[in-house]
């Protein structure tokens, strides 16, 4: 199979956790807030760093950074992939491979230059794999673990469906004919997809992420 390296470095905030949204104060029971999570409060790596590179941190002056800066719109370009819904087509606690996969394709569509076709990388694997978590949530620094060492497909190869489904052959990439009438939007007959693209983290590591830090 075709394969896709990639330079990826997860940033962590300092003093304040994030989980699911909401923030909590260091000393915060995470208890209070458990049943509204969808990813875990401390996240690392499974087999900790992979970190051969400088750090960004460690190679400019963050003091020197500007106020704000959106890749949104570098120019008039877009270099942001599509936002995304973790709970459509149902409710799914799976923020942490949306944010995962999200981020990598950003970075993909960055060293790219924003070229067409967009790639979408596909949450739905973690999901199906365990590459990280559930639906009932995650970890989302174990995802970049699972992808340094499996690869991961785009959403052609498989579709989110917001359900802990199984792994492979058929849940990391498949194809399906259309349905018979009266259902043809529905999928038919589904085959598992032996050789696909997959796209790899090179790099995951924790690195500072504001002057303070």
């Amino acid at each position: 199979p075709m394969a896709a390296s990639l330079h990826q470095i997860l940033f962590v905030g300092f003093g304040l956790s994030v989980v699911s949204g909401i923030l909590l104060a260091p000393n915060q029971p995470i208890d209070q807030v458990w049943d509204k999570a969808c990813r875990v409060p401390d996240s690392d790596f499974l087999d900790g760093e992979r970190v051969w590179s400088p750090r960004p941190h460690e190679t400019m002056d963050i003091h020197t950074l500007p106020a704000s800066f959106f890749w949104g719109d570098i120019n008039g370009t877009n270099y942001l992939t599509l936002s995304r819904n973790q709970h459509i087509p149902a409710y799914c606690g799976s923020c942490w491979a949306m944010a995962t996969t999200s981020s990598l394709a950003d970075r993909i569509k960055i060293a790219r230059k924003a070229k067409h076709p967009e790639i979408v990388l596909a949450p739905q694997v973690l999901i199906n794999c365990k590459g990280g978590g559930s639906c009932f949530g995650g970890n989302p620094a174990a995802a970049y673990s699972y992808i340094a060492k499996h690869g991961i497909p785009d959403e052609t190869c498989q579709n989110y469906e917001a359900v802990n489904g199984k792994c492979a052959p058929y849940g990391v990439c498949e194809t399906c004919e259309p349905g018979e009438p009266p259902q043809p939007l529905q999928p038919g007959t589904c085959s598992p997809v032996l050789n696909y693209t997959r796209y790899y983290v090179a790099e995951h590591g924790f690195a500072r992420g504001g002057a303070g830090g």
